[in-house]
């Protein structure tokens, strides 16, 4: 009893790391970084035991940023989603989707830098291009 009340409590004190540094604007290099570093830790204990840990750390991260993370354009809270890789390989993905303005942000362990798009452009040049097609 006293081991799960200790774990506990060091679950609480990491979310709680974890929420000043997402508040503080680094959630996708906390993503490469613990990633990486749970992948280096776990490395002698297969596939399954890694990706279970990722799995554990992502879900803890997804909690944080659904309580403390809002679009910077329309103050709404992302929709946080968690993308795993079929094969284990290191392709897990992290992805928030504000669907006030359109924004997205997606990030995976196999890219150095995050992808920005934005729903609602890619929907008006969809349609520009429609257009373009039926004028011809």
């Amino acid at each position: 009893m006293t081991i799960k009340k200790e774990n506990h409590i060091h679950i609480s004190d990491y979310k709680n790391l974890v929420r000043e540094i997402v508040r503080g604007g680094s959630l996708f290099s906390l993503f490469k970084f613990q990633t990486e570093m749970i992948r280096k830790l776990t490395a002698d204990n297969g596939a399954d035991f890694t990706q279970q840990r990722i799995v554990d750390f992502l879900s803890i991260l997804k909690e944080v940023a659904d309580d403390c993370l809002l679009c910077n354009k329309c103050n709404q809270t992302y929709k946080f989603r968690i993308c795993t890789g079929l094969s284990y390989k290191k392709d897990n993905a992290i992805e928030l989707i504000c669907e006030g303005c359109g924004d997205c942000y997606t990030h995976s362990e196999e890219r150095s830098h995050f992808t920005y798009f934005n729903f609602e452009a890619w929907r008006e040049v969809d349609n520009l291009r429609k257009r373009s097609r039926d004028s011809l």
